[in-house]
């Protein structure tokens, strides 16, 4: 499995909902990272199109969201390592 700074690039993750928001993060990152030389942090903001009441993410901006997701992370997986996604208020943040 390929490593950024000794931290491998693909991992457990864990998911918190709630009723108008979620968070998904990595399992065990934080005692990895203090070691890793990786000291910014970079968050990409992906605005759903059509989100639903509460402001999730619909069927739709979820496929469009993980295909963006999946392209960004494959573009910077040698300089960075996805830590945790908040959604709500219609939108997605990726904090790298």
């Amino acid at each position: 499995m390929p490593t950024m700074n000794g931290i491998p690039s693909d991992g457990e993750w864990f998911l918190a909902e709630g009723r108008s928001s979620m968070i998904r993060a990595r399992r065990n990152l934080l005692p990895l990272a203090a070691h890793s030389g990786l000291t910014e942090r970079v968050v990409v903001t992906w605005r759903c199109r059509a989100p639903l009441e509460l402001g999730l993410p619909s069927e739709a901006d979820y496929a469009e969201l993980a295909q963006f997701e999946e392209l960004l992370v494959r573009s910077v997986q040698h300089g960075a390592i996805l830590a945790f996604v908040i959604t709500g208020d219609g939108c997605a943040n990726l904090n790298f």
